[in-house]
């Protein structure tokens, strides 16, 4: 009699999550080439980690205007070694997280 052997089935070592959205808060300083360069820090800091999480910048001028930056083609892996380098750039409470 034959028996069938059994068939292994590949799972990963844990299961990706849910993807997330990123909301990066950055305060103007008043300087526009010194925000520029800040704000390219930050972007390359999110697209140095690849992975399924969009983000987005929200941006506030000293003149109390508001502006949205959402990068819908471009994704990060948020992890927290990358929420502790944007926390130091940033202070506390700048980074939100939510789920898509």
């Amino acid at each position: 009699m034959l028996r069938e052997a059994p068939v292994a089935v590949y799972q990963p070592a844990s299961t990706p999550s849910e993807p997330r959205c990123i909301v990066v808060t950055i305060k103007s300083s008043g300087d526009k080439k010194h925000d520029a360069r800040k704000m390219r820090h930050i972007h390359g800091l999110l697209i140095s980690s690849p992975g399924e999480d969009h983000f987005e910048f929200k941006i506030y001028e000293q003149d109390e205007r508001k502006y949205q930056l959402r990068f819908p083609n471009e994704t990060t892996h948020y992890s927290p070694e990358l929420e502790g380098k944007l926390t130091r750039l940033l202070g506390p409470g700048s980074v939100k997280v939510h789920t898509l």
